[in-house]
């Protein structure tokens, strides 16, 4: 598949296959969750529950009924501090409501544009909350495998 063709195929669209969502959970986001999670996925687009980020891109994952994935497409656009941690905070919010084991924020964007670390350090201090971001090409690139 083309790069092109990866761009634009929406990410709602790409988590509709079962083995797609362990492969991103397992190799992208580097999970080590037990095989009994997959018994229990649910899809939504644009959340499970309800959106963390005021983004129309968001695609939630909720895996075994534990753990509570937000995927939001960035669209080239740096996001703010505030953003972040407004949907951090929520994600975590939404984790203990549900009594979910772990949120995680995976922002779809180019990596070297965002001071991950940074934004690591100040926003996720809390071990069962975890921000990735990854390029859309690495998403959809495990998704259509």
């Amino acid at each position: 598949m083309g790069e092109a063709e990866l761009s634009a195929k929406p990410l709602g669209e790409a988590f509709l296959n079962l083995s797609a969502v362990r492969a991103f959970v397992r190799q992208s986001l580097g999970c080590g969750c037990p095989e009994s999670v997959f018994d229990h996925v649910v899809v939504g687009y644009p959340a499970v529950f309800e959106a963390v980020a005021d983004e129309t891109a968001e695609v939630q994952l909720l895996v075994g009924k534990r753990l509570l994935i937000s995927i939001v497409d960035l669209n080239g656009v740096r996001p703010a501090d505030a953003f972040l941690e407004r949907a951090l905070r929520k994600g975590k919010d939404l984790r203990d409501r549900y009594a979910l084991n772990r949120f995680r924020l995976v922002l779809v964007g180019e990596p070297v544009e965002y001071p991950l670390e940074h934004w690591q350090k100040r926003f996720c201090q809390d071990d069962r909350l975890h921000l990735h971001v990854l390029r859309k090409s690495e998403v959809l690139g495990v998704l259509v495998e």
